[in-house]
């Protein structure tokens, strides 16, 4: 039995991405706590960005996540809650609904850049500017194939 599990590559590219993403998902819970702001949700925490960048209806930031519709308005569900977010309706189509920031939601989203920012540098630290630079080109790369038209 041993020996099958041996076959498989150890530290794959995904686990890599995983324990990455763990160190910036818990980044930027302690940043908030540190602040006396209110935890988001980890995934919600891409949709608060997003929105402190450009206001969007909930189809517009869905394409700009690359999720669903439903994902974005449950996440938005859990801004609104919170404080960080509002729904406006459209005067003219009742359906179409715009999500946008807060006075309170833009300065969490700028809590959450910084810490962004502040383990970029912890983790790039020892890397050199060619390399990191050929990480975000390889990134963006893999990203893109990933991602419909």
């Amino acid at each position: 039995m041993s020996e099958a599990v041996e076959e498989f590559p150890s530290n794959t590219a995904p686990e890599q991405l995983v324990m990455v993403l763990r160190r910036y998902r818990e980044a930027l819970r302690r940043a908030l706590i540190a602040d006396d702001f209110s935890p988001v949700p980890p995934v919600a925490n891409w949709l608060l960005i997003a929105l402190a960048r450009r206001s969007g209806t909930v189809g517009e930031l869905a394409r700009r996540l690359d999720t669903t519709k439903q994902a974005v308005s449950r996440l938005a569900d859990q801004l609104v809650g919170l404080g960080y977010c509002r729904r406006q309706r459209g005067t003219a189509n009742r359906r179409q609904v715009t999500l946008s920031v807060t006075e309170e939601g833009h300065a969490a989203a700028g809590i959450l850049v910084g810490a962004i920012e502040r383990l970029d540098r912890e983790l790039f630290e020892n890397v050199s500017e060619t390399d990191r630079d050929a990480f975000h080109r390889v990134l963006a790369t893999v990203t893109a194939a990933g991602t419909p038209e």
